[in-house]
Order: structure tokens, then C-alpha cells, then sequence
């Protein structure tokens, strides 16, 4: 019996080594994830919905497996189905995330993190990130959102093993809790990620190793990458000010959410955490890897997409809701970011 665990996207989580398989999709519903959730962390909950033959919360594959060394492969491909909230306990860690397609937006310990691609021209984001102790996080699932992403992650005891305590000079991104950096992909691991992301059936232990030996490789190009990038010290990379700023910006995200499409405008934002918009600029770039009106826009055209996908609105309402005046742009920048038309999107 296979020991891989499938549930809608968190960050990778320990479950048994065991043979892998090919990610397979399906619609995940809370039953499942209920079943399942154990092995992931401690105290996992989802905020509506864990009803056993309730509404399905992903339409998609995911795969979650744990090789005998102790590194964790978590791969997930699939459409949001559920409006909800998942929070779950997570143990000590270094995890590196490649977001192919679409965004990755949670928090732990009341930090906000985001990371995701904004259109196929762009090269695949990640986000590397260290806890030093057992944080909760919290992520927000939304309806229509799809998302193509490959996690691999390390506890602190695989670290001190491979680099030692103290940590060697260059690697101080690896011990401090809540340090993370933001990247672009190379082409080396983008590819590594799409090889994780669609992995073949594993059945013998030969077939794990190359898994495990592609899980390493991300892994190395990535703390390869965090140690390239000198521009700020390692002790608190990314992070705004204070917790009271981060409060405040996770204000702001829940602010732009409750106005659906059609986001508020950078000011009136700012005026509503209690922050200059020169504050909120800083502080929003620094947290999440984009501007305040790059999220805007990508959330506008994300919502416009769901729109479109149940034909609530026509092509000309998505436009002008989404925040442009003339429609040839709208189809523009719809196109760059989702590979399609909005009028494909209607058609299925």
C-alpha cells in the first residue's frame, strides 16, 4: 500500500517514506483531507467544508512523499474548488517552493508570505524560508485559483548533519526562523521542478533515488541560490519593520479581498492599515516579492478569470470590474497571464 499523502496545498510535511506515484487528478474532498491530514502536522483544520461528502476542495493531483533520508517532496497541480481557510501545525524546517503557475499566498506565525508567477513570459518565482521552531500556518484557498508549485523540504536535524553547527559563513539564511529570501528560477530549476512535478510511477527503490537525487538538486541550487544574493543580511531577509507591521499588512490583504474585483486603490489601502503609501510601497515589496499594483492587477485578472469560468460576466464587464477601460487590453494582459483568451475561458 502506497504511503504517499494527497491533500490541497500547505507547505511539504512529513509523512513515512514510501514508493511515489504519478501525480493523478482528481476532485480532493474534505473527507479526504480529513483522513489524511495527520501526517502532515499537528492540528490541522479547514475552516468550512470538513464535511466527508461535502463540497470538493481541490480539482487536481498532489503528491507528498518523505524519502529515508528525511527530505520531503510536495508537488500539487489543480484547481481550487472550496472558499476556505486551512491552518496546520508545522515542525522546524528549511523549504525551498517553486511556484510554476499561479500564486502561493499564506503565513506563518502571522507573517504573510506570497509567491507566484505572474504570466508564462516570466521565469518560475521562488521562496526559500527557515522556522527554527514549530509555527502555525495559515493559508487562504480560493475558489477557481490554479496553481502548479513543487516544494522541497529539510528539518533543522538533515541541516546540522550536512553543514554543521554552528552554521558555516554564507548560510545564515538556514538558522534564523521566519529568514527567507524571493528569487526568480533559473532554467536549471525550473526544470528540476517540472521533473518533481510529474514524476513517473516509483515502485523500487532505484526509481526513489532518482526522485530523491532531483529533490537534492533543487535543493542545492537553491541554497546555492539565497547565498548569491548579498544585497541584505541574512537575520530577518524579507521581513517588514516590526510584527505591528506585518499585522498591518495583512490588513491590507484582507481589505483588497473583501472588495473582490475592482481592488482598492493604493491609498486608500494605506489609510486603512494606518500607513503612508511610501510605508506601504516599501513594506509591501519587501514582504511578498511584488508591487502593491502588481498584486492588484494579478488578483483583478484572477478573479475576472473565476467570472468568466461560471459565466457570471461577460468579456466587456470582466474588462471594465477588472480595471481596464478598453478590452483589447483586458484580452492582452488576460492572455499573458492565464495562455489563453477570456473568451476560451468562457467557452468551457
Amino acid at each position: 500500500m502506497s504511503n504517499v499523502t494527497r491533500h490541497p496545498g500547505t507547505v511539504a510535511a512529513a509523512v513515512e517514506a514510501g514508493p511515489a506515484r504519478q501525480l493523478q487528478r482528481h476532485v480532493v474532498h474534505p473527507g479526504e483531507i480529513a483522513a489524511r491530514a495527520a501526517p502532515a502536522g499537528a492540528h490541522y483544520r479547514l475552516g468550512r467544508g470538513m464535511e466527508p461528502t461535502g463540497t470538493g476542495v481541490l480539482d487536481g493531483g498532489f503528491l507528498l512523499w518523505q524519502s529515508p533520508s528525511g527530505l520531503i517532496v510536495h508537488a500539487s497541480s489543480g484547481r481550487e474548488i472550496l472558499d476556505s481557510t486551512a491552518t496546520i501545525e508545522l515542525p522546524a524546517r528549511f523549504v525551498v517552493t517553486v511556484v510554476l503557475e499561479g500564486t502561493l499566498a499564506f503565513s506563518l506565525d502571522g507573517c504573510p508570505f506570497r509567491v507566484g508567477r505572474a504570466d508564462r513570459s516570466q521565469q518560475a518565482a521562488c521562496l526559500g524560508i527557515t522556522t527554527t521552531r514549530s509555527s502555525v500556518l495559515s493559508r487562504r484557498i480560493h475558489p477557481g485559483q490554479l496553481t502548479r508549485k513543487v516544494s522541497v523540504a529539510v528539518d533543522q536535524h538533515w541541516l546540522a548533519r550536512w553543514f554543521g553547527q554552528p552554521l558555516p559563513d554564507g548560510y545564515e539564511i538556514l538558522g534564523h526562523h521566519l529568514c527567507h529570501r524571493y528569487w526568480q528560477a533559473s532554467p536549471e530549476a525550473e526544470a528540476l521542478a517540472l521533473a518533481l512535478l510529474n514524476p513517473p510511477a516509483l515502485d523500487t527503490p532505484l526509481q526513489q533515488l532518482v526522485l530523491e537525487s532531483r529533490a537534492l538538486e533543487l535543493l542545492s541550487v537553491a541554497v546555492q541560490a539565497v547565498r548569491e544574493d548579498p544585497t541584505t543580511p541574512a537575520e530577518g531577509i524579507g521581513l517588514p519593520d516590526t510584527r505591528h507591521d506585518m499585522q498591518r499588512l495583512n490588513r491590507v490583504l484582507d481589505f483588497i479581498e473583501q472588495h473582490g474585483i475592482g481592488s482598492p486603490g493604493i491609498r486608500e489601502s494605506a489609510r486603512h492599515a494606518g500607513m503612508s503609501v511610501s510605508t506601504l510601497q516599501r513594506h509591501f515589496k519587501r514582504a511578498f516579492g511584488e508591487t502593491f499594483l502588481q498584486y492588484t492587477r494579478r488578483r483583478n485578472l484572477e478573479r475576472a478569470r473565476t467570472a468568466l469560468q461560471k459565466n457570471e460576466l461577460s468579456i466587456g464587464e470582466a474588462s471594465y470590474l477588472a480595471g481596464y477601460r478598453h478590452v483589447p487590453n483586458f484580452i492582452h494582459a488576460y492572455r499573458r497571464m492565464f495562455g489563453q483568451t477570456p473568451g476560451a475561458t468562457r467557452g468551457t
